[in-house]
């Protein structure tokens, strides 16, 4: 038999096929077929003989299973397969003499995987049996996948939030800051280049802070008017927290608490 043919687990090495047949015949021609291409193989001859078995280490890649069985037939054992987490994902072909439409139809909505028919062809079965095995392998390397990838995503956002709160600490350290406000966007170029004027040295303020534009360029209506006309005024504030202006300020000194009006206040230094 050519070996690259040859059936191969879910785990790469040898599957593990678990035959299920009352017939003693039935289960010598099965298992022949099974172990010519490669496979293992656990007989039983019952119900609960398949039961115990399917439930040993390594559990079965495959379970083969006659449906017309004393006491416990396959319609029974693959309801009591499908209840137990650990033989529930192994697929099951029905193997049987019954040629009825009906009968296949029932075992797929039972949870069985596919059909064989009695006497079984070698060929078909086989490429039934790879084809179950290959598709088992395929849905247990995606779940591993997925697996993989919730773990990166989970690593990545734990990394982020420990930058970000690197770079908040550093910030806080060298005098920068990150204010939220709501101006317009005039406001928020003069509040700019109030940062970068160099009549406020990262030091300390001077003693008397006066604001870098002229009243008539800075003239806004009262609903906008949150920055003054001209101010002089020694320690002067930031504005209220009704203008809203998101910048980095490295001028060494950080915004005193804002009013709850609309035009900035001083303090005594």
């Amino acid at each position: 038999m050519d070996n690259g043919n040859r059936l191969i687990g879910i785990d790469g090495k040898k599957p593990m096929i678990l035959v299920v047949d009352d017939t003693p015949s039935n289960l010598v021609v099965i298992s022949t077929i099974v172990e010519d291409e490669g496979g293992e193989v656990r007989v039983a001859r019952n119900g609960p003989t398949a039961l115990r078995l399917a439930q040993l280490s390594p559990r079965p890649d495959l379970i083969l299973l006659d449906i017309m069985m004393p006491d416990m037939d396959g319609h029974m054992v693959l309801a009591e397969l499908r209840k137990n987490p650990l033989t529930r994902d192994i697929p099951v072909i029905f193997v049987t003499a019954m040629n009825d439409p009906e009968e296949e139809e029932r075992g797929i909505s039972e949870g069985a995987a596919d059909f064989v028919t009695k006497p079984v062809k070698p060929a078909v079965l086989i490429a039934r049996v790879r084809a179950q095995i290959e598709l088992s392998r395929a849905q247990q390397l995606l779940s591993s996948q997925k697996s993989w990838l919730e773990k990166e995503v989970a690593r990545q956002v734990g990394e982020n939030t420990r930058l970000e709160n690197r770079l908040q600490l550093t910030l806080e350290g060298t005098g920068f800051g990150i204010w939220e406000c709501a101006c317009s966007p005039g406001a928020i170029a003069g509040a700019r280049a109030c940062a970068r004027s160099s009549a406020m040295p990262r030091s300390r303020p001077p003693s008397t802070t006066t604001w870098p534009w002229s009243p008539r360029k800075t003239a806004r209506s009262s609903k906008d008017n949150c920055w003054p006309q001209a101010v002089t005024a020694p320690r002067a504030r930031w504005p209220s927290s009704a203008c809203a202006i998101r910048m980095a300020a490295g001028t060494g000194w950080k915004p005193a608490a804002a009013a709850s009006n609309t035009t900035p206040t001083a303090s005594p230094a």
